[in-house]
């Protein structure tokens, strides 16, 4: 996003209410563990993308463990939706063009309708329209898969790595103890054990024009991943 729609995204971020929240998780999903453990999933076809693809970006409170801080206002009428079958009977977003594209490109999930249950359990939350919630959300996917980090978990794809090397790798771009603002979550898959997402920890003031290291924070409710301390990078089914 460039130009006047990017200058409008900041002067909108820069006049939204942070005070309600007290920091954002990104979620990156790997996308070929989720087709491997999911391979009829809308967006799995024809073929997974060796790539991190939007989950979520989920606005949170300090010592929230329940996740309690979700459909905000009249979103929370439509807790029944909650199930991943139920989606597409959550309205549609009201999103430009240029925005729909976008978000096609970096959340495969939208194809279940992935974009309308964020909206109503989070984005609702983030004090942000739905134009510039999923325009943050894309820009931000796009930065992290950029980082060294994300070129890593691509050149790996097909190979078992460390946690520790993934932390090395992020920590040697991000800076010592940077890793606080990251956790790795993995899933067993036919009884091998494969990286499912990344959860990135970010500030409750972004702005999309700042530097990813001053946008990572440190939750004082930060929790352990549950990988272990070796794991598998799948890569799309041939």
């Amino acid at each position: 996003m460039k130009g006047p729609a990017f200058a409008a995204l900041v002067l909108w971020l820069a006049a939204a209410p942070a005070s309600a929240l007290d920091y954002f998780t990104l979620a990156l999903t790997w996308h070929p563990a989720l087709c491997r453990r999911l391979p009829q999933a809308a967006g799995c076809s024809p073929r997974a993308r060796k790539a991190l693809v939007l989950h979520g970006l989920w606005p949170e409170k300090t010592g929230d463990r329940q996740h309690s801080f979700a459909y905000c206002g009249a979103a929370a009428n439509k807790r029944k939706f909650e199930q991943p079958g139920a989606w597409c009977s959550l309205p549609a977003l009201e999103l430009s063009a240029q925005a729909s594209d976008d978000l096609d490109g970096s959340m495969p999930g939208r194809a279940s309708c992935l974009d309308r249950h964020e909206w109503q359990k989070h984005g609702t939350c983030s004090g942000l329209s739905a134009e510039n919630y999923f325009s943050m959300a894309h820009q931000l996917t796009l930065r992290f898969s950029a980082t060294k980090l994300g070129r890593y978990l691509s050149a790996k794809a097909g190979k078992t790595v460390t946690a520790k090397s993934l932390i090395s790798e992020f920590e040697s771009e991000f800076g010592p103890g940077s890793r606080a603002a990251l956790n790795f979550y993995c899933r067993d898959v036919g009884g091998a054990v494969l990286l499912n997402e990344i959860k990135f920890y970010l500030t409750a003031g972004l702005r999309p024009e700042h530097p990813l290291k001053s946008l990572l924070a440190r939750p004082d409710a930060w929790q352990r991943g549950d990988c272990p301390a070796s794991f598998l990078i799948a890569e799309p089914n041939r």
